[in-house]
């Protein structure tokens, strides 16, 4: 990873862009009956909104918002009850893709397989950087910094590469001619992160962030 990440730092040096003005924001939020447990399942699970920023002035007094990401974690084991959690469970009661993007590394029993060491999940929901700004290293940086920070109590981290629009929302069709250029720079994206195909007829892809790049 050092080596990937000086290869984008420098990426980042041609483009006449500085490390030190670009900005990562992480919302998240968790309500205490959540936490306990008294909700419904999918409320367990803590939602980050991350805004990805690039600072327009040397006091970073004024910031652009250039991307950002979405991502879902739940715990595998609840301290609040002192149990284990049915992910499995967890996963059912969203709606989206969460399910899919978590059903291929949960085991029979609703925990993740015994090939990964932790129990946590996270599910990357969206990462999007405005099409201005790509192609000049700033992703190669800013991905591994949130997968770094949000998964380093996940056992697993998944995410389904789905090629949309510029606008990062709408989705292109399958049977749209733009569909599989775009699929295949997003898996090569993904796989020089180390993230390998967990189930094909779906495009899930996932990471076991406690091995060594």
């Amino acid at each position: 990873m050092k080596r990937q990440i000086i290869k984008a730092i420098n990426k980042l040096e041609r483009n006449n862009i500085d490390p030190f003005f670009l900005d990562i924001s992480f919302n998240s939020s968790l309500r205490v009956s959540e936490w306990l447990g008294q909700g419904e399942p999918c409320d367990s699970a803590i939602f980050y909104s991350v805004s990805i920023e690039l600072l327009t002035d040397e006091e970073g007094n004024n910031k652009e918002e250039i991307g950002e990401a979405r991502c879902h974690f739940h715990s595998g084991y609840s301290w609040a009850n002192d149990k284990l959690v049915d992910l499995f469970e967890v996963a059912d009661s969203f709606d989206g893709d969460f399910m899919t993007g978590v059903a291929p590394v949960i085991d029979e029993n609703g925990g993740l397989q015994d090939k990964y060491s932790g129990s946590g999940v996270l599910y990357i929901d969206l990462f999007y950087i405005k099409p201005e700004f790509r192609g000049k290293g700033i992703g190669q940086v800013v991905f591994p910094l949130i997968i770094d920070v949000l998964g380093r109590e996940s056992g697993v981290i998944s995410i389904i590469p789905c090629p949309t629009e510029e606008n990062g929302r709408d989705r292109v069709e399958s049977d749209d001619p733009r569909f599989e250029p775009i699929l295949r720079k997003m898996i090569k994206f993904i796989k020089s992160f180390k993230f390998v195909e967990v189930d094909k007829e779906n495009r899930v892809w996932a990471k076991d962030p406690t091995l060594k790049d």
